[in-house]
């Protein structure tokens, strides 16, 4: 299986194009990875009454997916997981994660529908409680999986296509707070990312996404994802454009997590407890929101003091398994 993971995460933040447009561009880089019974991309928006709307559906392969896409098929059951969002594969033939556990009007659902389709599916459901993306990779055996290399670094790609998910649920409503070369010099800034300690991150993190995409992604696609981290400061997420000479310049978009609202808490310190309450490590919390660890463990310690809670299990308990 020959796949180029960091293709997946280029093309989620892919240039503003038709959702249909965007879910085909994900589809064509996850093929390599199918699992022989076919490979299925999809976006659902979630309302504030709780149901769900289809935004587009992208597949290949022999299954009819369509059942999954209705508004009255799988995913207004299967999007609620992203109120405690994942941060693996959720397999349909081995344990599942125990924050799918507390859904558990979810699980019987989507077991039926995958025992009616195939012997066996891999889903990644990546997003907030708004904006949700799902990749479903279906097998045509029981025993079928993705290699463990795949599996260890796909939490990396889960967390560019829920920021990308995010990014696309706002770009109408938010241009771009800075200007930048591919070689990470600042052309033009507004707002907090004028400040000069910012500019220096976001000048750091455009040259670390153009490492990961060149030679190393072959030699090393594991530090290649490592070092392209789904946020800036937990603040701005870098998409590409091109201008109508051909130009390309890379753009810092505000696209910080749609999390449950704690108003005794900073923005930072909301966004890490509640990845805190979905049981994600600190390591993959700094990640996901372009910070240290090191500033995780001091975010989430200074929440829970704020709160008055000890410890992740209360925080998990507050957010009701991430209900917002």
């Amino acid at each position: 299986m020959g796949g180029d993971l960091l293709r997946i995460v280029e093309s989620a933040y892919a240039p503003e194009q038709s959702t249909q447009a965007w879910l085909e561009g994900i589809l064509h880089s996850a093929m390599p990875f199918d699992l022989g019974a076919g490979t299925c991309c999809y976006a659902v928006r979630m309302e504030r009454d709780g149901s769900s709307t289809p935004l587009g559906m992208a597949s290949h392969g022999a299954i009819d997916f369509e059942p999954m896409v209705r508004p009255d098929g799988l995913p207004p059951d299967v999007v609620r997981v992203a109120h405690t969002p994942a941060a693996g594969l959720l397999d349909s033939r081995v344990d599942l994660p125990k924050i799918l556990r507390r859904c558990q009007s979810t699980i019987p659902q989507i077991e039926a529908a995958i025992h009616r389709s195939v012997p066996s599916m891999q889903i990644a459901i990546a997003g907030d409680h708004r904006h949700v993306l799902v990749l479903a990779f279906c097998a045509d055996s029981r025993h079928k999986r993705l290699p463990e290399r795949t599996r260890r670094l796909f939490p990396m790609v889960i967390a560019h296509l829920a920021a990308a998910a995010r990014l696309r649920g706002r770009q109408s409503a938010a241009g771009a707070d800075a200007w930048l070369s591919p070689s990470g010099h600042v052309l033009d800034a507004r707002g907090a990312a004028k400040e000069p300690a910012h500019r220096r991150l976001l000048t750091s993190a455009v040259q670390q996404s153009e490492r990961a995409r060149g030679p190393l992604r072959r030699t090393s696609p594991e530090e290649a994802l490592k070092i392209w981290r789904g946020l800036v400061k937990a603040e701005w997420s870098l998409v590409d454009t091109v201008e109508r000479d051909g130009k390309r310049f890379v753009l810092a978009r505000k696209n910080r997590p749609d999390v449950p609202r704690q108003v005794a808490l900073t923005d930072t310190e909301r966004a890490v407890a509640y990845f805190a309450a979905a049981g994600h490590a600190q390591k993959y919390i700094a990640y996901e929101l372009g910070i240290s660890a090191s500033t995780v463990a001091h975010h989430l310690q200074s929440a829970l003091l704020k709160l008055g809670l000890r410890s992740r299990i209360d925080l998990a308990r507050l957010y009701g398994g991430g209900s917002p």
